[in-house]
Order: C-alpha cells, then structure tokens, then sequence
C-alpha cells in the first residue's frame, strides 16, 4: 500500500517546495446578492415589473368584487365574485400558455440570440396585455 502511495506521488510530481495554494475565498451570500442581483439592471428590471404586477393582482382580487357592484352594478355578489375567480383562472392558463409561447420563440430562435432575451419578451407581452385590459376595462 505504502509502494502504491508513493508511486502515485511521484507521478503526480513532487509539490515539495511549491508555495502552498491559498485558499479559495468564498464570496458571502450579501456579496452574491448585492454582485449579482441588485448590480443587475435587468434582475433589478424584473423585480420592479413583478412587484408592480404583483401590486395589480391583490387590488383586483380584493377590491373588484367592490368596484363591480357598486360602479359596474353588477347586482349579485356571487356573480361579481365569480369574473373575479376569473383572474385566477386566467393567470393558471396564462403562466402555461406563457411557457408554451416562450419555448417556441426559443426553439426558432438563432444561434446566439440568447434564452432569457426571449422569455422577456413574453413577459413584456404579458406586462403590455394586462395594461390594455386595465384600460379597457375602465373604459
């Protein structure tokens, strides 16, 4: 055993006299976050559009069941609470069709053009179509 150590040393080459190797210094969970988050305009970009989206969504599902009885007259509440139901509903359908959508532009995207390019544009579509509902729905 000791004939098999030392033939797999001295293949290996003799490190006597070599400087130690220093020791890999690892970054620290706020360096990543900080380094890799929030320096990114575009992580900082999607988080500021997910939190506006975000913001949206618990305004509908709270207050429009409110809006649509009172301003819409919609008369009976299970009714307004049911196209409320609908953004749920909706948003299941829509985060598929979204996947859906973005692993098309991907698989006929050209060599290069990058994956996450092409997954934003989905998002911005989605950001783009919900506004114009707002809109119409305001209407």
């Amino acid at each position: 055993e000791a004939a098999v150590k030392e033939a797999v040393v001295k293949a290996a080459g003799d490190d006597e006299g070599a400087p130690p190797a220093a020791p890999e210094k690892k970054e620290s969970l706020v360096d990543l976050l900080v380094n890799d988050c929030l320096k990114n305009p575009f992580v900082v970009g999607l988080a500021i559009t997910y939190f506006f989206i975000y913001v949206v969504r618990q305004g509908i599902t709270s207050w429009f069941v409110f809006y649509l009885l009172q301003v819409k007259d919609v008369v009976d509440p299970g009714a307004a609470a049911f196209r409320v139901s609908g953004l749920e509903l909706g948003g299941l359908l829509g985060s598929l069709l979204a996947g859906r959508l973005s692993d098309l532009l991907i698989s006929k995207a050209k060599p290069g053009e990058g994956t996450v390019g092409k997954r934003i544009q989905v998002v911005i579509g989605y950001t783009v179509g919900i506004a114009a509902m707002l809109a119409a729905f305001a209407a």
